[in-house]
């Protein structure tokens, strides 16, 4: 069985003017098939996808804006996300909410970082984790069985179980 795997260059280009600018200056950009989300102070995250990318999606570090590089810092994926199984978080990521109205129609149930990410880390079975593994960020809303809170975990941050309907057990460890 072969898996879809869509990757996201690490720098993609703009393909499209902003479709959007709200009151508090955040414009959605469309590049490569997701919809960013940016602000004049630098801030972007990834937001929707609006074409097919398959069951696993390989975040962009970086995308380019009128000629200017700019770092993807969060990813606040809604209900376009739910055929994606597997979100691979990019370099610059440090904020990852998932929103609560959309996070039964979610499909992701699997984390992984790229080792340059300097905010956090993966366990084996996708759980998203502090890079020092203290805390335990996020299980995916897509999660099925049991989850073990790995060793040296000490905290469970706030919503990181929530919309997980499919999380049979969870084993703290101690």
């Amino acid at each position: 069985m072969t898996t879809a795997v869509a990757i996201v260059s690490v720098l993609a280009v703009l393909i499209v003017i902003p479709s959007t600018d709200d009151a508090d200056g955040y414009a959605e950009y469309e590049v490569d098939g997701f919809v960013y989300v940016y602000n004049d102070g630098d801030e972007v995250f990834l937001e929707r996808i609006v074409s097919e990318h398959g069951e696993k999606v390989v975040m962009a570090s970086s995308i380019t804006i009128d000629g200017k590089e700019l770092k993807v810092t969060g990813f606040y994926p809604n209900s376009t996300w739910k055929d994606v199984r597997t979100v691979v978080i990019s370099e610059y990521v440090d904020s990852v909410d998932i929103d609560q109205v959309y996070v039964d129609l979610c499909g992701i149930g699997r984390f992984e970082v790229v080792p340059e990410n300097t905010s956090f880390m993966a366990t084996s079975d996708g759980l998203l984790l502090s890079k020092d593994g203290s805390t335990l960020v996020r299980v995916g809303p897509g999660f099925e069985g049991d989850v073990r809170i790995p060793d040296g975990t000490v905290r469970i941050g706030d919503w990181a179980f929530c919309g997980c309907s499919k999380v049979t057990d969870i084993d703290l460890n101690r």
